[in-house]
């Protein structure tokens, strides 16, 4: 991409991962698929928090949607996620160079700008509908005993514990759950952390993601905190209260419909 000139196609087959464009110049276009099968995904990704140099676009119905602008005066693009449905297979990602006369940095032409973004694919259930599936900065529903007993098995990171304090943050439009886990079940990678590394305790806390549109209140209680990280967020997908999953669990071992050794 070092032309001031033309378009750079660049093709993408993996279900996540990073793009940085040093000293933007001229175009690029980014085609995402998931694999080679040609399946349906929701994408979202998350800029870099110096993301400069360039506007970034996603093709949709022939048209350019602009995403973000590389002179826009937000203060953390990196905080707010771009989410998008593909179509037959695909998503097209258009990056062009918002300098002036085509030299990289606009007016200042010593200046190091680089359009960086990382992105994540999720594949669409077959069967279901694209435009009615949401995607996990959007949905708010609660999660049924089934829902809630295979998130167990799948989530990035199972943790029991009590919401500490609720923030709503506009600018990002997520609401950050502090919670405060008394015993963590399992976590894929780091989400909760000791509260205190020199006493020995199995106390942790951590930073919870929730779409601000949920309006999620300061609940009193134990929970059970199930969820996914995506872009390097912990994003909660089900919150059911401790008396609630133990009666889950004790059905599912009755009944024989647990999937994996459930614990509380």
């Amino acid at each position: 991409a070092q032309s001031h000139r033309g378009v750079k196609p660049v093709y993408l087959r993996c279900s996540q991962g990073s793009v940085s464009w040093l000293y933007p110049r001229g175009a690029l276009r980014v085609v995402l698929r998931y694999g080679t099968a040609g399946k349906e995904f929701q994408g979202c990704l998350k800029l870099s928090a110096d993301f400069g140099g360039a506007n970034i676009y996603v093709e949709q119905h022939r048209t350019l949607k602009l995403l973000h602008s590389g002179s826009s005066s937000l203060l953390r693009p990196d905080g707010k996620r771009h989410c998008f449905d593909s179509h037959k297979g695909q998503v097209a990602l258009f990056l062009e160079s918002d300098s002036l006369g085509g030299g990289g940095g606009g007016s200042d032409p010593l200046r190091r700008e680089t359009a960086a973004f990382d992105y994540d694919l999720q594949l669409v259930e077959e069967g279901g509908d694209q435009q009615q599936s949401l995607d996990p900065w959007q949905e708010c529903r609660p999660c049924g005993v089934k829902e809630s007993l295979e998130m167990f098995c799948s989530s990035d990171f199972v943790a029991r514990g009590f919401i500490s304090s609720v923030y709503n943050d506009d600018q990002l439009e997520r609401t950050l759950l502090k919670v405060r886990a008394t015993r963590v079940i399992r976590q894929a990678s780091t989400v909760f952390e000791p509260t205190n590394s020199l006493l020995d305790t199995e106390e942790h806390t951590g930073t919870l993601h929730v779409p601000l549109t949920c309006q999620v209140k300061h609940g009193s209680g134990e929970f059970l905190f199930m969820g996914r990280k995506r872009l390097g967020d912990a994003v909660l997908w089900c919150a059911p209260r401790l008396e609630e999953w133990q009666q889950w669990i004790h059905q599912a071992q009755m009944d024989g419909s647990a999937q994996c050794r459930l614990e509380a």
